[in-house]
């Protein structure tokens, strides 16, 4: 499984509410506790029998090797079938779950259902003060984590908690995506704006780079329609990656 030569790990699925997840780790960047969790992955014999979940939470796992080549794995909840998990990945060896929850357990990615994309139906933003504490998702720092955020094809503007333990300049982009997206960066209390991103120009993402202290902070990913505000609710899932310049 996790051998002496590895050189990355990947970890993609589905969890609650068929919210996507993934995250991805060199063996440089890994933590002392990653690279015990990693090195104590274990597959088990056999195949997987039993009730199952509906929707239960289901994970592949590929390990790449200093030569370049990568071995794939699949796992799910408490090593039950889960409805949810693509049909290819049945036939790949299976990883016990119990060996992957100490991994599982050593970074916290933002979730789509963290993040909540409030539409409005005016150029207006929306306000931020004293809106910290409300705020369910946070943008971490770990450039390992995918952190999925789901919109509509409305205006609107959705609020993220930005904790810095490190001050730093930090690069905050959007993956495939070209929606037209402003990122503003606010103190804790909303009521100081410290930087705002380039505007997305629908043929290209925002870009997003500053200098920050450490400390609390609230960003907002907001959307605007030049054309006007469609009152239509077509979601569409977006990445936010965070970057750390060295």
């Amino acid at each position: 499984m996790w051998k002496s030569t590895s050189t990355r790990l990947e970890i993609s699925g589905v969890v609650i509410g068929n919210a996507p997840s993934r995250y991805t780790v060199d063996l440089a960047d890994m933590t002392p506790a990653q690279l015990s969790a990693a090195q104590g992955l274990r597959t088990i014999a056999g195949t997987i029998n039993g009730p199952g979940w509906a929707d239960g939470p289901a994970w592949q796992v590929n390990v790449t090797d200093q030569d370049g080549s990568a071995a794939s794995f699949r796992v799910t909840q408490d090593n039950l079938p889960s409805d949810i998990e693509k049909q290819q990945a049945s036939t790949l060896p299976t990883i016990d779950y119990t060996t992957l929850t100490p991994f599982l357990g050593t970074f916290e990615c933002m979730k789509q259902y963290d993040f909540v994309f409030e539409p409005r139906t005016t150029g207006a933003p929306i306000d931020t003060t004293g809106a910290y504490a409300t705020v369910h998702g946070t943008l971490t720092t770990d450039k390992g984590c995918t952190n999925y955020v789901s919109t509509t094809s409305a205006c609107g503007d959705g609020l993220i908690k930005f904790p810095l333990t490190q001050s730093g300049t930090y690069e905050i982009f959007v993956s495939n995506s070209t929606e037209p997206f402003t990122l503003r960066a606010y103190s804790e209390d909303g009521a100081t704006l410290v930087a705002e991103s380039s505007a997305g120009t629908g043929t290209s993402p925002f870009t997003f780079s500053h200098a920050f202290d450490a400390g609390n902070y609230l960003l907002v990913l907001s959307k605007t329609v030049a054309s006007g505000c469609p009152s239509d609710r077509v979601y569409a899932q977006n990445e936010l990656y965070v970057r750390l310049v060295p």
